[in-house]
């Protein structure tokens, strides 16, 4: 918004400012030119209230523009993950051949750790561990006067094929940005043992 200026009057030469006007209305002159010099001081007013007038709405729609933008800039952000601790599958969990989603809510704390974990309902055997997994990640810091600095994490649990070497399946952990994870292993099967007769 562009805003008349206050100072300058450029409708007759010889009264370029304010101060032009009171020299001229101090002097000693005839009653025409008086009455000219009354006729601009009125002019010079409108144009004072004016002025004042659009920088006062101005003010007004920066205040508009900024209260409209703190909104966005007070949302605080969501915490990024600066470390991830991997995970072997549940033993508990592949010898009952359970597998699932786990969804899991972290409460970051300012300096970066997990302060709590909500986990929707699920099986024992999934949940637990998958809590212990993500209490160990570390997260960038939240602010200590956010009242809600969180981050979800959803765990899918997959089994595929068959184990026989038992204590040593192997576990596959995948990270999906921004928040997805996935513990891919196999069940156990039968172990055959050959007994050699003397």
């Amino acid at each position: 918004m562009k805003c008349p200026a206050v100072e300058q009057v450029h409708a007759r030469p010889g009264f370029r400012t304010l101060s032009d006007v009171d020299t001229l209305k101090n002097r000693r002159g005839d009653r025409n030119r008086r009455e000219e010099v009354d006729g601009y001081e009125l002019m010079l007013s409108r144009m004072k209230i004016r002025a004042i007038v659009c920088i006062a709405s101005g003010a007004l729609a920066m205040l508009s523009r900024s209260a409209s933008a703190a909104p966005s800039q007070a949302a605080p952000a969501e915490p990024e993950i600066k470390r991830i601790v991997s995970m072997e599958y549940p033993n508990l969990a592949r010898m009952a051949h359970l597998q699932t989603t786990v969804t899991l809510t972290a409460t970051i704390s300012p300096d970066g750790t997990v302060g709590g974990i909500r986990a929707e309902p699920g099986p024992e055997p999934l949940v637990t561990p998958a809590k212990e997994n993500l209490s160990r990640w570390r997260f960038t810091g939240c602010a200590s006067s956010s009242s809600e600095c969180t981050r979800r994490i959803v765990y899918t649990f997959v089994l595929n094929g068959t184990c026989t070497d038992s204590p040593r399946c192997p576990t596959e952990f995948q990270v999906d940005l921004p928040d997805r994870v996935q513990v891919s292993s196999q069940v156990f099967g039968k172990v055959l043992v050959s007994v050699r007769k003397p």
